[in-house]
């Protein structure tokens, strides 16, 4: 730090032409020189013989242990999850189930057709009455905004006026 201090008063007392500026006099540091190449270590040489020794004593390990596998029989362990209780064993009659009376099939598929048929109509005639409905409501609104029309042009004017609320959502397309 003093080093900057020195270089930055020197250059503080410097011509005005001087290029220098303290900005890029800070990233200057020194750091601590390093003998050697940090985190390698020296190998030791080792004899080929020692080594291929090693390497025997593993396979014989090996050999040995394979051998031994080779004579037992693979016990397994057994699954307590898999094992039935002899209280279910002894009540397998109980709970199985009979043979549940079967309907004929062409029976069942022509019940379920007329069964879809009729929820169809129900949808229909359902449709058909929200739409009557929603026509009656339509009808009523114009004949009311005819009376009032004829009534008082000034009120028929603010009915038809939208409102202020709905105008916020709404964007404007000019």
């Amino acid at each position: 730090m003093s080093l900057f201090r020195a270089l930055s008063s020197s250059l503080a007392t410097a011509s005005a032409a001087c290029t220098w500026s303290l900005l890029s006099l800070r990233p200057l540091h020194a750091t601590a020189a390093l003998q050697g190449m940090p985190g390698v270590k020296k190998r030791r040489k080792v004899d080929p013989a020692l080594v291929r020794a090693r390497e025997e004593r593993r396979v014989r390990r090996i050999n040995k242990a394979l051998r031994k596998m080779g004579k037992k029989d693979r016990v397994l362990k057994p699954l307590l999850e898999t094992e039935v209780r002899p209280q279910l064993r002894q009540q397998v009659k109980d709970r199985a189930r009979g043979g549940a009376v079967r309907v004929d099939q062409e029976e069942e598929e022509e019940r379920r057709a007329l069964l879809f048929k009729e929820w169809n109509r129900f949808c229909g005639r359902r449709h058909r009455q929200e739409l009557r409905a929603i026509d009656r409501v339509m009808l009523s609104q114009h004949r009311a905004l005819e009376a009032l029309k004829e009534a008082s042009p000034y009120l028929y004017s603010k009915a038809i006026e939208v409102s202020k609320h709905l105008r916020l959502g709404m964007r404007s397309s000019s």
